[in-house]
């Protein structure tokens, strides 16, 4: 975070790449070598209070960045090294995911409880589908077509990734931090994988940490209550 002349804080976020991970360096790195160096810093000029979730457009190298204090997603060149855009009128923005075909761009609101659904090419908003209160984590399944957003004291809504049209909705038997979607190979009947979640400790818990629920779908797509698998 950077000073401005008057004495006003000024967000930034600083490009961070792994090595081997996003260069395409043919030759492994050295074990003395550090496994991060910073590429960048790219001011947001403008935003003011807390920054929260970001996603990667990957081949268009942009990356979305919420600033929930500022009630905005701010999109970032990784080319220019620098703000291209700023999307104003959200409600507490905390959750943001990227599909990459069609391009959407998925915005999950903790005010109103409800995520917006943008083109990602012309950030024109598509529709809102409203969940409950304290709508956060967003995953996308790129090989099932679906976005995960979970909201509320431990429910996640599944969406499809191109409408934004709701699949359901399951609940979790404890509330949780963030998921992840862990992807499998895909066949012609099954496609999908697994959502992790962090799961923080409560007194009749046996341990906090990471849990799984199975969230698979087939051809036709269809949403049930996920198979609970033991921690």
């Amino acid at each position: 975070m950077g000073a401005r002349a008057d004495g006003r804080s000024m967000r930034a976020v600083v490009v961070i790449a792994g090595i081997g991970l996003l260069s395409l360096a043919a030759a492994p790195p050295s074990r003395d070598a550090p496994l991060l160096h910073q590429v960048m810093t790219i001011p947001l000029p403008g935003v003011e209070g807390r920054i929260d979730h970001m996603t990667l457009d990957g081949a268009g190298q942009r990356l979305f960045v919420v600033a929930l204090g500022n009630n905005s997603v701010e999109v970032l060149d990784l080319r220019s090294g620098r703000t291209v855009r700023s999307l104003a009128g959200f409600s507490e923005p905390q959750g943001v995911g990227f599909v990459p075909f069609p391009p959407r761009l998925f915005v999950s609101n903790g005010g109103d409880g409800s995520c917006w659904v943008l083109d990602a090419g012309s950030f024109r908003t598509l529709r809102k589908v409203w969940l409950a209160d304290d709508a956060d984590n967003v995953r996308v399944d790129t090989a099932a077509r679906r976005v995960y957003v979970g909201f509320g004291s431990g429910a996640i809504a599944v969406l499809d990734a191109a409408s934004g049209d709701s699949l359901g909705r399951f609940e979790l038997p404890a509330g949780f931090e963030q998921q992840q979607v862990r992807a499998r190979p895909c066949s012609t009947r099954r496609t999908g994988g697994s959502i992790w979640r962090c799961r923080t400790g409560a007194p009749n818990e046996r341990k906090s940490g990471f849990s799984r629920s199975r969230a698979s779908n087939t051809t036709t797509p269809r949403c049930g209550v996920p198979e609970e698998v033991p921690s």
